[in-house]
């Protein structure tokens, strides 16, 4: 009777085991940021990411030491999104891709639990927004009666 019980109690645990779900906490999170582009104020055009300090070798090699600053290059709609992630925060620039005005508007930072900053735009279309939490992040610039957002990355931070 007893190796009844045993089945039941390894049936039980497989059970919740499969019932906590993939990934945890932050696979859900991010499952359900990715759900949310292009929600909320509209559709958005997905700025694609071209270039990252992180994981693509820069174009002439190495010029400084490692560093925690990392660069991004984004593309879309005719815009350019540069950014840079430092330790005091995150700085960028919104241009066109090309010849013409630079946009006026705003960027806001996202996260899963939400904004982390805006930021107007400056007349050369710079802007400046707080370092953002380790984990999911992207950038919604708003341009007139456009919006680009960026794919979502996911920021990790070495620890001292």
């Amino acid at each position: 009777m007893s190796a009844g019980w045993e089945r039941d109690g390894r049936l039980l645990a497989d059970l919740r085991v499969a019932l906590a779900g993939p990934g945890g906490p932050h696979f859900t999170d991010s499952a359900l940021a990715a759900f949310r582009i292009g929600r909320g104020d509209g559709p958005a055009g997905l700025a694609e990411l071209l270039f990252d300090s992180a994981v693509d070798p820069e174009p002439a090699g190495r010029l400084r030491a490692s560093s925690s600053t990392r660069l991004l290059a984004f593309r879309a709609d005719g815009y350019a999104l540069d950014v840079e992630i430092g330790e005091d925060g995150l700085l960028g620039q919104v241009h066109p891709d090309g010849p013409g005005p630079v946009p006026g508007g705003t960027v806001t930072g996202e996260g899963v639990g939400g904004p982390f900053g805006e930021a107007e735009l400056d007349e050369v279309g710079g802007f400046a927004l707080p370092r953002p939490a380790p984990g999911p992040v992207r950038l919604r610039a708003r341009l007139g009666d456009r919006a680009v957002v960026t794919s979502w990355l996911l920021l990790r931070y070495p620890t001292a």
